[in-house]
């Protein structure tokens, strides 16, 4: 599953949270002010939560999800860190990467 988070404020326009990433909590504070960002996490980890027993029933043994943003980040990976906790709080095994961390 592949989810724009683009259209999310952009952490990246606040000089002090620019060289920063979301897996910071200035950063994961900022964007938890903003009502899109929790709506976005709510309906993405909820759609997940009603497909992911589906496709375990499938027997599927591990499900991609990537969450992308402009400059991979901040909104990408605050959210990312977001549905992981959500989806290890009910009982999944999640391992994040960030591909643009780095960069």
């Amino acid at each position: 599953f592949v989810f724009d988070v683009r259209m999310l404020p952009n952490p990246h326009y606040e000089n002090s949270l620019r060289p920063l990433t979301g897996r910071d909590a200035p950063v994961a504070d900022w964007l938890a002010q903003h009502d899109d960002v929790a709506q976005m996490a709510q309906q993405i980890a909820s759609f997940l939560k009603q497909w992911l027993p589906r496709l375990e029933h499938d027997h599927r043994s591990y499900v991609t999800v990537a969450i992308g943003c402009t400059g991979g980040r901040h909104r990408s990976v605050a959210v990312a860190e977001e549905l992981a906790a959500r989806l290890r709080n009910h009982g999944y095994a999640v391992r994040t990467g960030h591909r643009d961390l780095s960069r």
